[in-house]
């Protein structure tokens, strides 16, 4: 434990080198998904809408508009890093 305490891990592991999605792009994600949960239709204020990777950094994919997606918090933290995940 100490040892990946003081590693820096998991922040400086190689496919974690993205910290944010520039305003631009999420942007462009909420106007095409309509502000509104890629899966089960839900939109705020009545749900946490996070933007989330189709198929995430971990697996080798690029912040691009089709690999982006709008997810309501639970979706999106049932799915985890499963892009073949459905609710």
């Amino acid at each position: 434990y100490e040892e990946l305490a003081t590693s820096g891990w998991p922040s400086s592991a190689p496919w974690r080198k993205r910290t944010y999605i520039p305003a631009g792009l999420r942007n462009e994600v909420f106007g095409r998904d309509q502000g509104k949960c890629q899966y089960c239709g839900r939109s705020a204020p009545d749900v946490m809408i996070h933007v989330d990777d189709k198929v995430p950094l971990s697996k080798g994919r690029a912040t691009t508009l089709d690999n982006l997606q709008l997810l309501c918090e639970q979706d999106n933290l049932g799915k985890s890093d499963r892009p073949d995940w459905k609710p």
